[in-house]
């Protein structure tokens, strides 16, 4: 049998062609993208936090003022009671002390209304006090993002 020869064809090198879809095209696309400073990130959050504490720490000092300022309501309206105790029985029959009882009562309204406001004008302003804290803090971070972007 006659040897016939194969064509050997050799492949030839194509030069690198760069792929769309390849590592080295995704790690390309990083390179053109704007890097991330995570210590910048980490300072916004820090803010933010600290912003946070402040706002629960006004918060919190106000529930504080509230609880003392009812306790010391408290206290003055059962001394209050006692003394009435005391001396509606002293003199004269509880029944017959009836206008008096009326505006003992009235002055009890007038001064639980007092205490209510209050109380009242302190949760306000602690309240003012906490959204204040806050809202210069978004207000800050608005314009840190804006400089962070340009």
């Amino acid at each position: 049998m006659p040897a016939t020869k194969k064509k050997e064809t050799k492949a030839k090198a194509k030069p690198a062609q760069e792929s769309v879809f390849g590592f080295d095209a995704f790690t390309k696309m990083f390179e053109t993208a704007p890097q991330f400073d995570v210590q910048s990130a980490l300072d916004f959050q820090k803010k933010n936090l600290e912003a946070m504490v402040e706002a629960n720490r006004v918060m919190f000092d106000c529930a504080k003022e509230v609880a003392t300022k009812q306790a010391d309501f408290a206290k003055i309206v059962a001394a209050d009671l006692n003394d009435k105790a005391v001396k509606g029985f002293q003199n004269e029959a509880p029944e017959f002390n009836v206008n008096k009882q009326i505006a003992e009562l009235q002055a009890n309204v007038k001064t639980l209304g007092e205490n209510v406001r209050e109380v009242a004008d302190m949760t306000t302003e602690a309240g003012q006090k906490a959204f204040t804290v806050l809202q210069e803090r978004y207000t800050a971070s608005v314009e840190e993002v804006q400089t962070a972007v340009k």
